[in-house]
């Protein structure tokens, strides 16, 4: 990913392997989906959409039992996160 710059911190979701990111390309915002530090998937979103991410994760992770609530909470970390340094 060229001229991605991250904002947050890797932060894991619970119960998984999987850890997410939120940064920048340009003026877009990147979600990314890693495990053991390597990128798996990314999304460009125009905004900070909690529900967009929520569900972007949800269609790319092969993880049978894996709980929408750990995503959302991981989720609002990161954006708050964001909101925190863009002050």
């Amino acid at each position: 990913m060229e001229n991605y710059k991250s904002i947050t911190s890797v932060y894991k979701i619970g119960g998984t392997s999987y850890g997410l990111q939120i940064g920048k390309i340009g003026s877009k915002y990147c979600i990314v989906l890693m495990k053991n530090k390597n990128i798996l998937e990314y999304k460009i979103s125009e905004t900070l959409s909690k529900d967009v991410f929520v569900s972007w994760v949800l269609s790319v992770v092969i993880f049978p039992n894996i709980n929408p609530y750990n995503i959302m909470k991981t989720v609002d970390i990161l954006i708050k996160q964001v909101k925190e340094k863009e002050i």
